[in-house]
């Protein structure tokens, strides 16, 4: 009778090898989870830069020939053209990924609007938009010359 020489794992190599992937994984997950809520806000802050960039760059062009602006209130942003809010031509809502919020809202004229008029590059009011995740927090900066960037606080 011939007998083959068949190489295989043993049942304990098998148990350790998943027992020490389960272990990795386990200790990474929390790393994992962090670093996606910080990448959503950083990728939310991008977008609310962006977009209140746009409509400065709307205003100065003249688009429409109106001006434009933006309203903010803890869970997003209100877009519109027009003088101001309340008299706004068309407003556009947007909404902020779940559990990210504005905290703060800091302008020099108080409330929660900013302005652009039209032909013009500069603010109606200056300060700084804070948004929160819950480990981590950016700013949006918007200066009285009409300079807007953000940084991690």
């Amino acid at each position: 009778m011939l007998k083959k020489n068949l190489k295989a794992y043993t049942l304990l190599e098998l148990l350790i090898v998943i027992s020490l992937t389960a272990l990795i994984a386990a200790l990474l997950f929390p790393i994992s989870l962090k670093q996606i809520g910080e990448n959503k806000l950083k990728n939310s802050t991008r977008n609310l830069t962006s977009l209140i960039f746009n409509s400065q760059q709307n205003a100065y062009a003249r688009r429409e020939q109106e001006a434009y602006g933006v309203v903010f209130q803890s869970g997003g942003m209100t877009l519109y053209s027009g003088d101001n809010y309340a008299t706004a031509t068309s407003q556009e809502y947007i909404d902020l990924e779940n559990g990210i919020t504005i905290t703060q809202i800091n302008l020099n004229a108080g409330g929660s609007e900013v302005n652009f008029p039209a032909g013009e590059f500069k603010p109606s009011t200056a300060g700084t938009i804070v948004l929160s995740e819950e480990n981590n927090t950016y700013k949006i900066i918007l200066n009285e010359e009409g300079y807007i960037y953000y940084q991690k606080i």
